[in-house]
């Protein structure tokens, strides 16, 4: 568990001035390594979301990728974009042609390729609603700037690959058995909560802006570690589920996170939030239901729903006192300057009275010396 300490961002991100303007790095090139690892990144993280696809084949429930690649654009720059859309077709590719033994290998193609094009399109959209709207890549740094990105980035950035993706699916002959509509809901829940939840942490390992909390904090962080573990895999039904029986158990993660925000700031939240995600996903899919629903697809749609607006509050906390923290080290630094200033002024006027005095010294000598010459020539 990590997180910034009781001073500014600035501070606790080493290295890296959050104060300054965003810079678009997107006329360096990226090198081939780097973009292959990238791609193999987002196909990864693809085969792990993949393992949540309970409607449709190619339409998981909890989806990561596009998250990760909203926060790649935003780091290292839109040029590598192409990185992206080979992952996806890829990943896609692969997945169509198990989805249905019928579908040729240049229909599995196809719908690959258009299914890509709308994860590009997610990526590119939501990098530049997030660079106009929100800040770049220090919307996690300012409470307005997390609000924006969740409620123009990620709702609009998800549209371009659910409705790309579903008709791809459905010309293609790739269905979903509830339907069309429930499996572009899913589809669509699925890439908005990535991109709330997954866009963020992706900016901050990129860019080196996880930090450690001081020795003092550890035995308090791995603590908090340890009771996020457990209260998450007891609500997901992984062990001890029935000691909580008549609990309000999905609520029991709020003070957790809560503290997390609290006292490790934006990473320590982001951290406790994918903690909880992970755990919570892991005991819906061994057929635990935290939200009781029709279906297992529902009811782990319900629970990313209510994870992510768990995330939002306990993110908006941490960015509203990395705000004010920040505020204070710049009021306090203000108070510095005009210190200064105010002892460099005392020190020049005290320069200026000295050399003032020295000036009028020789002549108010002669005046005295005169004055006394008239008064003796008078007593004469």
């Amino acid at each position: 568990m990590t997180g910034p300490e009781d001073i500014g961002e600035t501070e606790a991100f080493p290295g890296k001035d959050l104060t300054q303007p965003f810079r678009n790095p997107c006329r360096r090139h990226a090198r081939p390594l780097s973009f292959l690892l990238y791609t193999a990144l987002y196909c990864l993280l693809g085969g792990i979301s993949f393992s949540t696809a309970y409607v449709q084949a190619n339409a998981a429930t909890v989806w990561l990728p596009t998250g990760f690649a909203i926060g790649l654009l935003l780091a290292r720059g839109t040029g590598l974009w192409p990185a992206v859309s080979l992952g996806s077709f890829l990943l896609n590719a692969g997945v169509n042609l198990v989805a249905r033994d019928g579908l040729s290998l240049a229909g599995a193609g196809v719908v690959a390729l258009c299914i890509a094009a709308g994860n590009t399109l997610d990526a590119l959209i939501g990098a530049d609603l997030a660079r106009r709207f929100s800040g770049g890549r220090n919307f996690l740094m300012s409470p307005r700037g997390l609000i924006t990105f969740a409620i123009i980035v990620a709702p609009l950035a998800a549209l371009a690959s659910a409705s790309i993706g579903v008709a791809a699916s459905w010309f293609g002959g790739i269905t979903t058995p509830g339907g069309l509509l429930e499996g572009a809901l899913t589809w669509y829940v699925a890439n908005a909560v990535g991109i709330l939840m997954f866009t963020g942490p992706t900016i901050l390992l990129l860019e080196g802006r996880i930090s450690r909390p001081r020795p003092a904090r550890i035995p308090e962080a791995l603590l908090l570690l340890a009771c996020l573990i457990f209260v998450s895999q007891a609500i997901s039904g992984i062990y001890l589920a029935d000691a909580l029986n008549g609990w309000v158990k999905s609520y029991m993660v709020i003070p957790l996170l809560f503290w997390a925000s609290f006292r490790f700031g934006i990473s320590g939240a982001l951290s406790s939030a994918v903690i909880v995600v992970a755990v919570s996903t892991i005991g819906t899919l061994r057929g635990f239901q935290v939200f009781s629903a029709e279906t297992p697809s529902r009811s782990l749609l319900y629970l990313q729903i209510f994870l992510a607006m768990l995330s939002l509050m306990a993110l908006s906390i941490a960015a509203t006192r990395a705000q004010v923290t920040q505020l204070q080290a710049n009021l306090e630094a203000r108070v510095r300057d005009r210190t200064a200033e105010v002892e460099s002024l005392l020190k020049e006027k005290e320069v200026f009275t000295t050399v003032v005095a020295h000036d009028l010294q020789s002549p108010l000598y002669g005046v005295r010396n005169a004055l006394r010459a008239a008064v003796d020539a008078v007593a004469q």
